[in-house]
């Protein structure tokens, strides 16, 4: 299975983009509004959300996408 990393942007979440619940390397749920299968940032340099993006680190499986029905 490919490792899966997670990355979280407030401007992205009030822009309506969906947030992803996955569990990290610590048991801890973990909200994303991105995903990749690199440890570099989907979101490049000079995207509306590469500003305030943060690492939320290695998950390891999927919960639920929040908000899928809105």
């Amino acid at each position: 299975m490919n490792k899966l990393y997670g990355w979280y942007s407030l401007k992205a979440y009030k822009n309506g983009e969906k947030e992803y619940i996955y569990i990290d390397t610590s048991n801890q749920e973990t909200i994303c509004t991105a995903i990749s299968e690199v440890k570099e940032c989907p979101y490049k340099e000079g995207d509306q959300y590469s500003e305030d993006v943060v690492y939320t680190g290695e998950l390891t499986y999927y919960i639920r996408t929040v908000n899928e029905n809105e």
